[in-house]
């Protein structure tokens, strides 16, 4: 035969049970540096291992073969040849032994479990020394064409960077933003696009949490921190691990291959699709990932699932203008950024402008993220969103980007932005997202005719609310965008529906933009004139708001008195008290205001012991007055003095839409309910044709008081009402919706899952009575 003399022993891999892979398993981490101290002594290790994967595609992998032979001529490397069970009588495994390159070793196995999981086999293979010893190894599979220079500028940056550790090239047909779209017609244009575009440059390089490993090329000693016992891990697992061991891992934009990827030849790879025992395998894979990513879920192929936990804020932080910064080391703040790729993101704008060394701080109110943020920022915080301002005391950033929209926080989000700004140092930058509560998907839900993906409703805050906040405290350096939600016919013909009644001197395509956006993006600058020493701006704009509140409070208050709204009776509420009037009973009633409620309670049933919670001094006194047994305090932060497991009955009568964690404060109840004790309460109905009405006609408008009353932090649907309570472990028995008139409310039959829809509109409030089972 005309290749005889680079015919070598093949290396042969059987699975000796069907169904399970075999591989080398290191119990004692001594046992594999061993193996890598006798490698170097065995024989002059290569620069480079290069290994190709193939499953019966010949005519790929010969073109594979030959643009390696041709473009990695100038390197010293060995090729590891591994032919993945293909059917083919032996015309893969026959080509392979071919190959004129006689530094090359070729494997083949038995089974075929996958375009990756047979890799990760024979990378494990690799680990022997007679077989591997390249410092870096490059993998490819059959349908990859290497480039230019492509190799060469690898290979450099792993010589020039020690702290990197994996680097990544551009390719075609890849996701991950790992495509640049390269234009040739033909395959010559193709080889003389990537040599142009093939040009080192350590600008365009991106640190990377997650990338599609189209052609990964690492050091060879990180094959032991990427082990795992199981033989299914390590596509799925080795950016982290790489991670976990100190070292970075880098998509180069400076370098281009060609993925001649057949997407009809997945089939061929269906193994973990086709089979029951795939299908066990590809479960297993997700719970080795929920453990890598402590609990969080990172499926392999769950695209979603990978967006949920890397969150990638290309847009946003497209945003970024850093045309004027200074010479100094700029120091970077991501809040809730997820495992931190925004953060992330933020570096790789400044790489691309020169700027290579960063300080980064990362607070996370998940604590789940911090064991992965610990890998990426160089201080990590984890606390509540109301405690960022002290946990950062004393500092101060060029650059804050927010993960999570700004009103999607259970915190007042004006003065959460206040607290952030007054963070920055003068012409530094803030980025976020504001959730668009009048976008028509949220017209959808409100309806029911479609479900959030938000578990809360976001805090209502207009864009143009928030660009008035930022001039009157003197930010008037802003950039907003937006990002339009994915377009579908429900949410098409209701916006066309809108529209439909809008006057013609609006400008409908502004209107049309505004509903199909999901969130704005906002880049605010601050002054580089203002004074970094001076107090956050929300001292300068919230003390006269506040003291106007109180003025108009005190007014109110003079005129109460104990027929006014602060000493009414729930006379609904009491109607859900299932005990007679003669069986004692013990009442809390949170946010009892002047008592009627409780005053009446008392004096209807002979032996019921009444306390309240009242938030606001004034009013409480006006309990006190009455001889009612009344705290003063805010129950968001603060432990009750009561005994545990004291009460029948806990009232919560137009409360919980006040709070910023109406969900927390419920569990924190909890416990003060006896066993088959029952929590009754009432929610305003955002759904209401009120609600709705104004919405249509593009209005969100707060009023004193009712459903949009502006002290209202929450918001509550049906459907997110019960969700409240069942997450909460309460059982509704009762769920009413209550429509007021000149009269008097008028009770509703009670709500179930057949109840006509429309008749929601018609309901201002719910009425709740949940019974605590355990």
């Amino acid at each position: 035969m005309e290749h005889e003399d680079y015919k070598v022993e093949p290396i042969i891999i059987k699975r000796e049970t069907p169904g399970k892979l075999d591989y080398i398993e290191f119990d004692k981490s001594y046992e594999l540096d061993n193996y890598f101290a006798r490698s170097a002594k065995v024989k002059e290790s290569p620069k480079l291992t290069i290994s190709i994967l193939s499953h019966r595609n010949i005519k790929s992998l010969k073109s594979c073969v030959d643009c390696v032979l041709k473009y990695a001529a100038q390197i010293d490397h060995e090729l590891v040849l591994m032919d993945n069970s293909s059917e083919d009588d032996d015309e893969t495994y026959n080509y392979m032994q071919s190959v004129p390159y006689k530094r090359k070793t070729v494997i083949k196995m038995e089974d075929n479990m996958g375009a990756y999981f047979d890799a990760t086999r024979g990378w494990r293979t690799l680990w022997d020394p007679v077989y591997c010893t390249g410092d870096y190894i490059l993998h490819l599979n059959d349908d990859i064409i290497i480039t230019e220079n492509a190799v060469q500028n690898m290979i450099r940056a792993l010589d020039e960077n020690l702290d990197i550790g994996m680097v990544i090239s551009m390719s075609s047909a890849s996701g991950f933003g790992q495509n640049p779209q390269l234009q040739y017609k033909n395959s010559e244009e193709m080889f003389e696009a990537a040599r142009k575009f093939n040009v080192y440059d350590p600008k365009k390089w991106e640190d990377r949490i997650l990338a599609g490993l189209v052609m990964p090329m690492f050091r060879r000693e990180l094959i032991y921190c990427m082990h795992s016992s199981n033989p299914y891990a390590f596509e799925v697992c080795q950016e982290e691990r790489i991670r976990q061991s100190g070292y970075r891992v880098v998509l180069m934009g400076d370098t281009w291959i060609h993925h001649n990827h057949d997407y009809s030849r997945k089939a061929s790879y269906g193994f973990l699709a086709k089979t029951d025992e795939g299908k066990k395998i590809r479960h297993n894979i997700s719970e080795l990932t929920r453990h890598l990513y402590y609990g969080l879920n990172s499926e392999l192929g769950a695209t979603d699932n990978t967006r949920t936990l890397f969150g990638f804020e290309i847009e946003l932080v497209s945003l970024m203008d850093i045309s004027d910064h200074g010479e100094a080391i700029p120091h970077i703040l991501s809040i809730d950024t997820k495992a931190g790729q925004g953060l992330l993101d933020v570096k790789n704008k400044l790489r691309s402008q020169g700027i290579f060394e960063c300080k980064t701080t990362a607070f996370t109110t998940d604590v789940m993220y911090y064991p992965l943020l610990i890998n990426i920022a160089d201080e990590v915080i984890s606390d509540r969103i109301d405690y960022v301002c002290e946990r950062l005391d004393g500092q101060s950033f060029d650059y804050i980007i927010l993960g999570k929209p700004l009103n999607m926080f259970r915190k007042d989000p004006l003065d959460l932005l206040d607290t952030l700004l007054g963070k920055l140092n003068p012409g530094g930058q803030i980025l976020f997202k504001l959730r668009n509560t009048a976008s028509a998907n949220y017209v959808l839900k409100m309806l029911g005719i479609a479900e959030s993906a938000d578990d809360d409703m976001p805090v209502v805050v207009s864009p143009q609310e928030l660009t008035i906040h930022l001039e009157n405290n003197g930010f008037t350096k802003y950039v907003i965008s937006c990002i339009e939600s994915e377009s579908n016919e429900v949410k098409d013909t209701v916006v066309d529906y809108l529209l439909a009644s809008v006057p013609e001197e609006n400008n409908i395509q502004n209107l049309r933009l505004h509903m199909q956006a999901d969130d704005f993006l906002f880049m605010v600058s601050k002054p580089a004139s203002q004074s970094q020493s001076q107090p956050d701006t929300k001292s300068k704009t919230k003390q006269p708001e506040k003291s106007i509140l109180k003025k108009k409070k005190e007014k109110k208050l003079k005129a109460v008195d104990k027929r006014g709204y602060y000493a009414a009776s729930r006379f609904d509420i009491m109607a859900l008290i299932t005990h007679k009037e003669t069986e004692p009973i013990s009442v809390l009633e949170i946010g009892c205001s002047g008592g009627g409620t409780l005053a009446t309670i008392a004096q209807l049933w002979q032996n019921a012991s009444v306390k309240g919670v009242e938030i606001v001094p004034e009013v409480a006194e006006i309990a006190l007055s009455r001889g009612l047994d009344v705290i003063c305090c805010n129950v968001e932060n603060t432990l009750l003095p009561y005994e545990i497991e004291s009460f029948d009955y806990i009232i919560a009568a137009d409360v919980l839409e006040h709070l910023r964690e109406p969900e927390e404060v419920l569990r924190d109840l909890l416990p003060y309910l006896k066993k088959g004790g029952r929590f009754l309460c009432t929610l305003p109905n955002v759904q209401h044709v009120s609600v709705v009405n104004a919405l249509m006609k593009g209005k969100f408008e707060y009023t004193d008081a009712g459903i949009l009353d502006r002290t209202h932090l929450r918001f509550f649907t049906l459907h997110s009402t019960r969700q409240l309570f069942e997450n909460t472990g309460l059982s509704i028995e009762i769920l009413q919706g209550i429509t007021w008139s000149t009269g008097g409310p008028i009770m509703t039959d009670t709500l179930n899952e057949a109840i006509d829809s429309k008749k929601l509109f018609e309901y201002q409030q719910f009425l709740i009575s949940a019974k605590k089972d355990t």
